[in-house]
């Protein structure tokens, strides 16, 4: 596939940690420099992704970095760094970027030059690399280089190994990120209280600095521009990946979008906020286009914006009813009734795919043949994902509360990634051997995901399927 922007901006998250607006407001003349040249960059990334071309573009810009011993010298001066970009593809870009703020660029391939057709496919092959990841190189993709190479550093990583060498870290950061999270809940209750919201959410995956300076943003535009407040006042906020308004009429936020984005759309909610009266209509549109079936979209989901889920909801409606007129208006051997089972339309173009709680999800532009075929070969194996799904979901809440008891944790949770089932499999194995896993997670607050790391606040991430030593080892002849 090609790199898209979740790529770049995953990617450069070490970079925006550094230089976002939100965390320079007491520095008014720095925080407006790093916003302007912000929105000048992510134009241009966005412009070498929407259009790539083998003509280099030129961008030249200033950030203030926010160096991490700041935090012990509040008057020591920011760095500012002159970046210049001169580049044809969004990898290479990517590169600089993070090589000129000195942050690491661990997982990324350095830029160079292009060898010949031939010879570049004989590089290729001598690595042992297979035809999909040559031509995802040749595009400049690089995300599955850094999945590759966590997953080859962590494939004979033992779960007492990773607790031993991290969990005196995990508990120095949490000591650290302690008063950002209070300071963190005190903007939020003050916002809560001002605003008459009716919730304050936080979708992202970054740390209690930058949440505390997201709220610290929001709370000066509200303060500043009266119609913005108008705009939120007795809703509920989204802090998360996006902006606009969601399905349930809150009001979401994208963490890297500058204020002054924020504002554009605050200024014009009103226009988006009645296509949340549309999406029921919408839902029970394709339900009636497709034998009953309950439409829905997953609530673990991050925020989705009212407006394009009933375009996609539209597209594919169409679809099935022009299908339906062109094969003489009805869908053989499917069952007459599918009420008892959900669909969800989640983007514009990805994978059909039956979910581990047996919901149907499809892209808005699956041809309706493929998606009536899908979805008649895996009736039988929706259904029994379903109960199976109830069965664990039970399972796992009583577990996690165990869990949490018996190993001493502050606290437990997991990816939305990551299914019960999953989740009843890891914490069983916890609780078989509590006694040796109470001593290293005593205090911790565990996170079940598919990697093992530590992050920002102190929070230990573990894969549900860890390694024990111990047991490798009884195994060995």
């Amino acid at each position: 596939r090609t790199i898209t922007w979740n790529d770049v901006s995953q990617a450069l998250r070490p970079f925006y940690f550094i230089v976002h607006p939100d965390l320079f407001w007491k520095h008014p003349r720095e925080k407006q420099k790093n916003e302007d040249s912000l929105k000048q960059l992510n134009a241009y990334l966005e412009g070498l992704i929407k259009a790539p071309s083998t003509s280099t573009r030129v961008l030249n810009v200033n950030f203030y970095l926010r160096e991490p011993d700041r935090a012990k010298d509040p008057d020591a001066p920011f760095r500012n760094v002159r970046i210049r970009l001169s580049s044809a593809d969004p990898h290479s870009s990517v590169y600089e970027v993070l090589k000129m703020c000195g942050l690491s660029t661990e997982g990324l391939a350095p830029p160079k030059e292009a060898p010949a057709e031939n010879q570049l496919r004989k590089d290729v092959e001598d690595m042992g690399e297979d035809a999909s990841k040559y031509n995802r190189r040749a595009r400049g993709d690089f995300s599955w280089i850094v999945m590759e190479q966590q997953m080859q550093r962590e494939e004979d990583l033992y779960l007492e190994q990773f607790l031993e060498s991290n969990v005196q870290n995990a508990h120095e950061l949490r000591l650290k990120s302690a008063p950002l999270h209070s300071e963190a809940r005190r903007l939020a209750e003050d916002l809560m209280a001002s605003l008459s919201l009716s919730g304050l959410r936080w979708e992202g995956g970054w740390g209690a600095a930058h949440h505390r300076g997201c709220l610290e943003s929001f709370r000066l535009l509200v303060e500043q521009y009266p119609e913005a407040a108008q705009a939120v006042r007795g809703r509920a906020v989204v802090f998360g990946r996006t902006t606009g308004i969601t399905l349930d009429g809150h009001v979401a936020l994208s963490m890297e979008d500058v204020r002054h984005n924020w504002l554009s759309f605050l200024r014009s909610a009103h226009r988006y906020t009645r296509y949340v009266a549309c999406v029921p209509q919408a839902e029970r549109d394709l339900s009636l286009a497709l034998r009953g079936i309950c439409v829905d979209h997953r609530r673990f989901k991050p925020a989705v914006t009212a407006e394009k889920y009933i375009q996609q909801l539209s597209k594919l409606t169409t679809a099935l009813h022009r299908y339906k007129w062109e094969h003489g208006g009805s869908f053989t051997n499917l069952p007459r009734d599918l009420s008892s089972y959900k669909l969800g339309v989640e983007c514009e173009a990805g994978p059909l795919m039956l979910s581990p709680t047996g919901q149907f999800l499809t892209p808005a532009s699956c041809p309706p043949r493929i998606l009536l075929k899908f979805l008649l070969d895996n009736i039988e194996e929706a259904t029994q994902r379903r109960a199976r799904h109830v069965g664990f979901r039970r399972a796992e809440v009583g577990l996690l509360d165990r869990c949490r008891w018996k190993l001493g944790l502050s606290g437990l949770s997991r990816d939305d990634s990551v299914t019960p089932e999953l989740v009843v499999q890891c914490c069983g194995r916890l609780l078989a051997d509590a006694d040796r896993w109470w001593p290293l997670l005593q205090g911790c607050h565990l996170h079940v995901s598919h990697y093992y790391s530590v992050l920002q606040d102190g929070i230990v991430c573990i894969p549900w399927d860890w390694k024990n030593e111990k047991s490798s080892k009884e195994d060995q002849p």
